[in-house]
């Protein structure tokens, strides 16, 4: 699960999501491409299911000196 702040834009394939991450004890919002087809959509929450396997990929891939990036 994630925390949307914002839906930025939506594509036929794709949602830009602004969403909670933090680095160590510092939390950002930032904004990524969410494939539709890795998103759950509960309309009217600002908790999406998004499949783990792209999380953890998305995650692994914002290393910031050290720190791995983490969903709030």
């Amino acid at each position: 699960q994630i925390w949307i702040k914002e839906v930025e834009k939506e594509t036929e394939k794709a949602f830009l999501l602004s969403i909670y991450v933090r680095w160590s004890d510092k939390q950002f919002a930032r904004s990524f491409w969410f494939p539709k087809s890795v998103c759950q959509v509960r309309e009217g929450s600002e908790i999406w299911d998004v499949e783990s396997w792209f999380t953890n990929r998305l995650c692994a891939q914002n290393v910031f000196h050290g720190y791995l990036m983490k969903l709030v």
